[in-house]
């Protein structure tokens, strides 16, 4: 039973204070307060002579500002009464307190009420503020008919007790709908549902922003007694705490993701960093070398003994810059996967030496491979990625310091999903991390969008993402995939043919032409100054175009026939399909070559029905000589 001391208007003081952390209660029992605090009830006649029984508003000295309201008598409710309506409070906070949904709570209020006062239905309505108007909240047993009228409540004088209530920010109390002005736009509602009378108070938060509206429907006239008045308002203060827990709770949801965000961001930041380190270092050799070429060139032009040498370093700087770019590949998105059988241990121990790279001064690292011999089938750059996106994701839970270890394993059979054995072996990814104290970190509970990218790749390369244990016995994140001794005899696996970047046939060296015209539309002048040496010195006629409007003029007004379009996919204003479509519409038979050096999401749509080979960039010389040999049909020269 509550203590008649603290019997007033509220019953929960000390909850709403821990909604405004910033200010203490500093509540007093109502029977010592004076009424001018809240305001005296004012009484302003409707036109058919009705009391609008409209509040003036007060100020709370706990809950700023007070939906107005009016002293209730403590005589006048009994001892019954009050513990009734602490077992309301007590049932309503239990269930929030058990992690109930919001609609589960409300409907539960609502039933609780109907209980309390025979002949009645509760609602509670929304406010939607960007529409401005109310949306329907909960009412187990308001008719569907009627739910359907409250779906969208517009805000006007005259659409009934709620609208009214928002609109005053007062208790609104009609005790005839079928008279009072309130209600005189849906009286037609109030008479076909049988609504006679209608007490609605407007919801409130801590900051006086209005929620919603808590309501009862009576089924004869009149207004409230004491005792349901004091009901209306620790309804509507539940109604209350259950609505800003539900904002809270998507608060806090909003905020662990924009936090998540903000780490991957920073991991992101420092791995591209990490990558421009490397090919720095990667330019430095470059240029480095070609200054030492330049120092071997004679007043001839010819170049001093020794200058091989050089040229084979140079050569390596210039892979060693197409792996770099390979590794950007890592934080591509949605690009079609190309799979391909290799040795998953180099992937693993290449990823790790990055990461290491990168974080290796906010942790320590321990990497165990199993021994080589079998291969995986996957997409390259995904797997990678997906690595990498495990080792962030737990490095993410140490949250500084620790260690991070990685564990590779071969098994001698692959367990599917559905728990049956299945011929073959499999390849055990296993990532986890060790706080300094010396105990594992915790797995999240659930797939957040960044593992759960995981695991549609370990789906789509027949395996799967599941927590597991490493040798220490430690939780982990364990990535498991099929593993082969050889090339999988599966039609259906098989990946579509791409443009070749290596020699077939011939050396690519021998290639000569014959004389043919090559119209090379790039925008990049130094590409397009390459190309016109590499071909022109292998007996081509070179046409340059920097732009697919100078290309297709070209194409118009030279007088000679042109046997191939080389072109860049991503210029200026037009690409480089478009451009193979115009000059297709005089001559289908054209022979087109794209190159880009673009990843497949920035990639313009190819039109449909449009077939030209890809070739990416950086590639090799004799890539595309081969290429357009087999367009040509040029000569060789033995």
């Amino acid at each position: 039973m509550i203590s008649p001391d603290l019997r007033g208007d509220c019953l929960l003081p000390n909850f709403f204070w821990l909604l405004r952390m910033d200010e203490k209660p500093h509540w007093t029992p109502l029977k010592s307060r004076s009424a001018p605090a809240y305001g005296k009830p004012s009484k302003r006649a409707g036109k058919d002579g009705s009391s609008l029984k409209t509040r003036s508003c007060g100020e709370s000295p706990w809950l700023p500002p007070l939906s107005p309201v009016s002293p209730v008598s403590t005589q006048e409710i009994s001892a019954d009464q009050w513990d009734s309506l602490s077992i309301l409070q007590h049932k309503v906070l239990e269930t929030c307190a058990l992690g109930e949904g919001t609609q589960k709570i409300l409907d539960l209020l609502c039933g609780l009420v109907e209980e309390m006062v025979p002949g009645s239905v509760t609602s509670i309505l929304l406010y939607d503020p960007k529409e401005g108007i109310l949306r329907w909240g909960a009412g187990p047993n308001v008719p569907p008919p009627l739910q359907e009228h409250l779906l969208f409540l517009p805000l006007e004088i005259g659409m009934g007790s709620c609208p009214s209530s928002v609109l005053s920010r007062c208790e609104n109390y009609v005790e005839d709908t079928l008279t009072d002005e309130r209600w005189a736009k849906v009286r037609d509602i109030a008479e076909k549902f049988g609504i006679l009378a209608c007490w609605s108070l407007p919801i409130m938060d801590g900051e006086g922003e209005i929620l919603g509206t808590f309501a009862i429907s009576m089924d004869r006239r009149g207004g409230p007694n004491p005792f349901q008045e004091q009901l209306l308002r620790t309804a509507r203060y539940l109604a209350g705490v259950t609505l800003l827990k539900d904002r809270l709770t998507q608060r806090k949801v909003e905020l662990d993701r924009a936090l998540q965000h903000g780490k991957r961001l920073e991991s992101l930041w420092r791995l591209t960093g990490g990558i421009a380190h490397d090919f720095n270092n990667t330019l430095t050799a470059l240029l480095a070398y070609c200054d030492l070429l330049r120092e071997r060139v004679r007043p001839d032009g010819s170049l001093e003994p020794g200058s091989l040498k050089d040229l084979e370093e140079l050569e390596k700087a210039a892979m060693r810059g197409v792996e770099i770019a390979r590794k950007l590949l890592l934080f591509r998105q949605d690009e079609p996967l190309h799979p391909v059988m290799l040795e998953p241990n180099g992937i693993v121990e290449e990823i790790c030496l990055l990461f290491r790279k990168v974080f290796g001064e906010d942790m320590e690292f321990q990497l165990s491979l199993s021994q080589k011999g079998l291969r995986i089938r996957v997409d390259e750059a995904v797997f990678g990625q997906s690595i990498l996106y495990l080792l962030v994701n737990v490095r993410d839970q140490l949250g500084g310091g620790g260690t991070l270890l990685v564990e590779t394993r071969m098994e001698p059979l692959f367990e599917g999903e559905d728990g049956r054995m299945g011929a073959g072996a499999s390849f055990h990814l296993l990532v986890c991390g060790r706080h300094e104290k010396g105990f594992a970190v915790p797995l999240e509970k659930g797939l957040d969008g960044v593992l759960a990218r995981v695991e549609g790749f370990a789906k789509n390369a027949g395996g799967s993402l599941k927590p597991g244990r490493n040798l220490d016995g430690a939780s982990c994140w364990e990535m498991v995939l099929p593993a082969f001794t050889s090339e999988p005899q599966d039609p259906s696996s098989e990946s579509p043919p791409l443009p070749s970047s290596e020699p077939s046939g011939p050396s690519s060296g021998e290639l000569r032409g014959r004389g043919e015209t090559i119209l090379v539309c790039e925008d990049e002048p130094s590409i397009r100054t390459l190309l016109e040496r590499l071909l022109g010195e292998r007996g081509f006629k070179v046409l340059l175009a920097p732009n697919a409007e100078e290309a297709e003029a070209l194409y118009q007004t030279h007088p000679a026939r042109i046997d191939l379009l080389l072109t860049d996919l991503v210029l200026p204003r037009r690409n480089g399909f478009e451009l193979a479509s115009r000059l297709r519409e005089t001559r289908k038979d054209l022979p087109v070559i794209v190159i880009t050096g673009y990843s497949q999401e920035m990639v313009p749509p190819k039109p449909e029905g449009l077939r030209i080979p890809i070739l990416k960039k950086p590639f090799r010389s004799e890539a595309l000589l081969d290429l357009i040999g087999e367009f040509l049909g040029s000569t060789r020269d033995r």
